[in-house]
């Protein structure tokens, strides 16, 4: 039956991100098999953050890349979340900043800077996910990223990087030299 739903939605890890009802429906009701996916989803979200705790978040790209695929890689909507880091890089909070539509999710940069001063972060990571698999930045990700990079700085706070994720790879504005 697992194999079934997986089948239904292209990949475990679209089939893990699905809503619940989309997975009851693709399992044709059967609440055990919606009940694996959950647990499996959890397990595997739990494993790739541990990989963030209690070491620099900074220096271990491929962690977090991996963390970030998991969590919101396969979302059928756009999700922005922000990983809020401490003076030695260190996690301090990931938290779901805003979820928009399927093309589309508002990021404000007024919120986002409250929400680092409130936490005592000094770095954050930007991230959100592209649903339809192309990675590629849109040009209001790039203006977005650059007020942001902007307010930050402006409030000693640095943005480290804003990744792109989707269920086909990922764009890092860093490494891209979109981000100075």
């Amino acid at each position: 039956m697992s194999g079934r739903v997986i089948d239904h939605f292209g990949s475990l890890p679209a089939a893990l991100a699905a809503p619940r009802r989309e997975q009851l429906r693709a399992a044709g009701g059967d609440e055990r098999v919606v009940q694996q996916l959950r647990a499996v989803r959890q397990a595997t979200v739990r494993s790739r953050r541990l990989a963030l705790e209690h070491r620099p978040v900074i220096g271990n790209e491929r962690a977090v890349l991996e963390y970030l695929m998991v969590v919101q890689g396969a979302e059928l909507i756009e999700t922005v979340r922000v990983l809020y880091l401490d003076a030695r890089n260190h996690l301090i909070r990931d938290e779901v900043a805003t979820r928009g539509t399927v093309h589309e999710a508002p990021i404000y940069v007024r919120e986002i800077i409250a929400r680092a001063l409130e936490l005592g972060a000094t770095g954050i990571i930007l991230t959100h996910n592209h649903p339809s698999g192309d990675a590629e930045p849109s040009l209001t990700d790039e203006e977005m990223t650059a007020s942001l990079a902007t307010a930050a700085r402006t409030m000693g706070i640095i943005l480290h990087d804003h990744l792109i994720v989707s269920r086909e790879g990922h764009f890092s504005f860093r490494s891209a030299g979109l981000l100075c």
